[in-house]
């Protein structure tokens, strides 16, 4: 059995849906604890959306995301 400590969390979940993925004091085995935990990430980055993102999912955000950066001779480059 996989147990997790208060330590193993760093942030803490963000809604009741992640508390009820993440809210398990021990899993079965690396495997179970590897699937519950795949599944959070996947919904989080993918399917919730952050409002501090215009409430887009963290991928999506990213996958609109241009920067400009300023070169030493002032030029913007746009990176992505």
């Amino acid at each position: 059995m996989v147990k997790l400590s208060a330590q193993d969390s760093i942030n803490g979940p963000a809604t009741k849906s992640d508390a009820r993925h993440l809210n398990i004091n021990s899993f079965y085995s690396l495997l179970h604890a590897q699937v519950i935990i795949g599944d959070w990430k996947d919904e989080y980055n993918h399917h919730r959306r952050h409002s501090s993102l215009g409430y887009l999912p963290p991928a999506e955000y990213a996958r609109q995301c241009t920067h400009q950066m300023e070169t030493d001779d002032s030029q913007n480059v746009r990176t992505e």
